[in-house]
């Protein structure tokens, strides 16, 4: 079920940047657009730029130099908790961010009895039809057949196609089915209800879903511990249908709801 796990009228968050320098606080941020590049990370909003959709401001130095960038490409751990520092680095590539608007921060659980299917799969490429184009620093996980219990990383897109960012240990096939792990700052989501009709979970779909929430963050919990999804420490995992407990988690802020309408 959704449940409302913050009201704020101010907001931090530790969130991915991807600059190539350092950035001082009071930079502001938002979510990047080009797939394969900078979608699914944070990016300066750039001096007159217009339409910007700004996410909020940085609270607190971006030390490039020290971390490096939020590489999108799987190749590097985003946060702390649970990530390993990249070579070289001696912090993550992620600082705190102020919301730029008081929001209400919802958490949804993906619902893994709602799944789409697997068309075909080659090297790395599952291809999925009617696939949406925005999934880029997205997960899928298998729910059942073929590679059943596998969480992989999405590097980049094509049309109907996920190219992930590793070979997953088993290839999946015509009897997988996938649950889709939305991007950070995605903002269509698909609503269902698990075993009801309520609209209480992130579900699935191939095409996007109609609810505009934008994710914020993304949590894995396992036997009850719960970390944030990592590119490179969860980006390629196996056995994961065999736990006692596994839930995968968004915290998103609604932006299209009764007080708050978009036309």
């Amino acid at each position: 079920m959704a449940n409302v796990i913050m009201s704020v009228k101010s907001k931090k968050m530790v969130l991915p940047i991807l600059n190539g320098a350092n950035l001082f606080p009071g930079t502001l941020l938002k979510p990047g657009a080009t797939q394969a590049t900078n979608a699914g990370v944070l990016i300066t909003a750039g001096a007159g730029a217009s339409n910007i959709y700004p996410i909020g401001v940085l609270s607190s130095l971006f030390n490039f130099a020290n971390s490096g960038d939020a590489k999108v490409d799987g190749t590097v751990d985003w946060f702390a908790e649970g990530g390993t520092l990249a070579s070289g680095a001696t912090t993550f590539p992620s600082s705190s961010v102020e919301l730029a608007a008081p929001v209400n921060i919802l958490s949804f659980d993906y619902d893994q009895t709602s799944t789409m299917a697997v068309a075909s799969f080659t090297g790395q490429t599952i291809t999925v039809t009617s696939l949406e184009t925005d999934l880029d620093t997205g997960y899928v996980y298998a729910t059942g057949g073929t590679g059943v219990g596998q969480l992989m990383f999405i590097a980049s897109q094509g049309s109907g196609t996920a190219v992930l960012a590793n070979a997953p240990s088993v290839a999946p096939d015509s009897t997988t089915t996938l649950i889709k792990i939305l991007p950070l700052f995605h903002n269509l989501m698909f609503l269902s209800g698990g075993n009801s009709t309520q609209g209480t979970m992130a579900g699935t779909q191939a095409a996007a879903g109609s609810q505009r929430a934008v994710v914020l963050e993304n949590y894995m919990i396992q036997n009850g511990l719960a970390l944030p999804l990592n590119p490179l420490a969860n980006g390629n995992m196996t056995g994961l249908n065999s736990l006692t407990q596994l839930v995968f988690r968004a915290h998103v802020a609604l932006q299209d709801s009764i007080f708050y309408p978009i036309a």
